[in-house]
């Protein structure tokens, strides 16, 4: 279990979450997990709230959970939250 670097594309949104949050877990079980946000056409209040989650689960499990790369988008609203 080495680097796993998991490339959300599209939205991550409220629409989305249930389908990313699977595929966050499953990247949080390697050891040292990577999201590379740079594909992300559009992050709600939501998709921020599962970030903030896959961070909390990664830092329990002692691991350190790193952004590789992010879109407009997602910086937008990694901003507005204050990260």
């Amino acid at each position: 279990m080495g680097d796993e670097v998991l490339f959300v594309e599209a939205e991550l949104g409220i629409y989305k979450v249930a389908q990313w949050k699977p595929r966050f877990l499953e990247t949080l079980a390697h050891a040292e997990p990577a999201l590379d946000l740079s594909a992300v056409t559009e992050m709600d209040g939501a998709g921020l709230q599962l970030l903030l989650f896959a961070q909390r689960e990664a830092r329990a499990s002692g691991k350190t959970l790193r952004l590789t790369g992010a879109s407009a988008a997602a910086k937008g609203a990694l901003r507005l939250a204050g990260q």
